[in-house]
């Protein structure tokens, strides 16, 4: 949804202390592939942590030929994942644990 002067693309009418309400305490996982639109998802990761919602991102290696994976650990203070199998998990596989505790 593109939000101009409060209204979305549907033509909902939402303030943003609606929008701070909705996602406030919310885990959303963010996943970003390879392409150039990659470098956009920093704004919303920054918006989303903006509006109270713990945001976790999972990247492609691909991904990372357009933006690091420091930018997004920076704006979310989460770690991002980029290796599937990260060998430094305790007793769950990462990718799948965030997945289990997201919100959206």
């Amino acid at each position: 949804m593109a939000f101009q002067n409060g209204t979305s693309s549907l033509g909902l009418m939402l303030d943003i202390k609606d929008i701070n309400w909705m996602l406030s305490g919310k885990t959303i996982l963010l996943g970003v592939s390879g392409s150039i639109a990659a470098y956009k998802i920093a704004n919303l990761a920054s918006m989303l942590v903006k509006a109270h919602a713990d945001v976790h991102v999972i990247m492609t290696r691909n991904a990372c030929q357009f933006i690091t994976p420091v930018t997004f650990e920076t704006l979310t203070g989460n770690k991002c994942i980029v290796d599937t199998f990260d060998r430094n998990f305790q007793y769950s596989v990462e990718h799948v644990a965030l997945a289990k505790q997201a919100d959206v």
